[in-house]
């Protein structure tokens, strides 16, 4: 139950971030985590201006660290997957493993792409995701 309400704070707390601050990448990222989890797939489209390239969607940049094209394409990947788009899906995880694979969101990614045997045997009996 403690977890269960430590998620629920978190998502609140991402939320309110984001309606705040709806044009900081982070709160964008962390809000469509959240929306992702939810199933609300439109509204992640909605909170990246249905544009799912850094560049188009920050124009008035011309550089971003690590962390900020990492978490991004992460979430945008996930989008991609659960929308059914696995071939995107696929091409913003060969990226990630490219220029950040050991970032937390490029494992989640690969695994929900690639999962192991374990979790395809539990999906195929049950129809469920193992959640990690």
């Amino acid at each position: 139950h403690a977890r269960a309400g430590q998620r629920r704070e978190a998502e609140a707390v991402a939320e309110e971030n984001y309606r705040q601050n709806p044009e900081y990448l982070f709160a964008r990222v962390n809000y469509a985590e959240v929306c992702l989890a939810r199933g609300a797939h439109a509204q992640v489209a909605e909170i990246f201006a249905h544009t799912f390239d850094l560049r188009l969607l920050y124009p008035q940049r011309k550089r971003f660290h690590l962390s900020e094209v990492t978490n991004f394409m992460g979430v945008v990947g996930l989008y991609f997957l659960a929308t059914g788009n696995r071939e995107l899906a696929e091409h913003y995880e060969s990226f990630l493993q490219e220029i950040a694979p050991e970032f937390p969101i490029t494992r989640r990614l690969h695994k929900q792409l690639f999962p192991g045997l374990l979790r395809r045997l539990w999906r195929g009996v049950t129809g469920k995701m193992i959640r990690s």
